[in-house]
């Protein structure tokens, strides 16, 4: 009877864990407004030889708004591999405001929640957003969708990564509803 029980558990844990990978995680930034934004996705290839991903956003008006950044987080200067990387979007116009990312708004200091670490494409097991689950971002009139779509570790079972491959979308109908434009 405990046998069984405890096979039960480990196959529902087992099952479930794709599931925990690939929830969707969704955050409303701190800055709020009337800015849209020109819709289009981005597709960053990132590596230990080009680590780093950096483009201009556009407002719908076509003006450059935003700056989207993808900075590499290694364990020391001359690791090879990379532990993490941090998506940021901050405001041309407002850079001292930071990333918007994030639902915290500064000078208050960041929490562990997921709220204030979506941002963060951690590959840990113990992350507080899953490396896989998607990432939706409300940010004045328009959503950012973060997703990592793969990546590859140098040694398998260790934490370090050489590549991943984020789809970074920006639109203005929010994501989680099939296409509903905001007001």
């Amino acid at each position: 009877m405990k046998l069984q029980f405890l096979f039960s558990i480990m196959l529902i844990a087992v099952l479930g864990w794709p599931q925990v990978a690939l929830q969707t995680v969704y955050v409303e930034s701190y800055r709020t407004g009337p800015t849209r934004i020109s819709e289009h996705t981005v597709i960053a290839n990132l590596d230990t030889d080009n680590p780093t991903y950096a483009s201009k956003i556009k407002d719908q008006d076509g003006n450059v708004r935003y700056d989207l950044q993808l900075i590499p987080q290694k364990a020391a200067e001359n690791d090879l591999g990379i532990v993490a990387w941090r998506v940021q979007l901050i405001d041309s116009r407002r850079k001292y405001m930071g990333n918007v990312l994030v639902a915290s708004k500064p000078p208050e200091p960041l929490s562990d929640a997921a709220k204030d670490r979506a941002w963060w494409l951690d590959p840990s097991p113990y992350a507080v957003v899953p490396l896989l689950a998607k990432r939706v971002f409300k940010i004045e009139n328009f959503y950012c969708v973060v997703q990592v779509k793969k990546y590859h570790r140098i040694v398998p079972e260790k934490l370090p990564l050489d590549s991943m491959r984020v789809e970074i979308e920006f639109t203005d109908a929010d994501p989680r509803n099939n296409g509903v434009r905001s007001n």
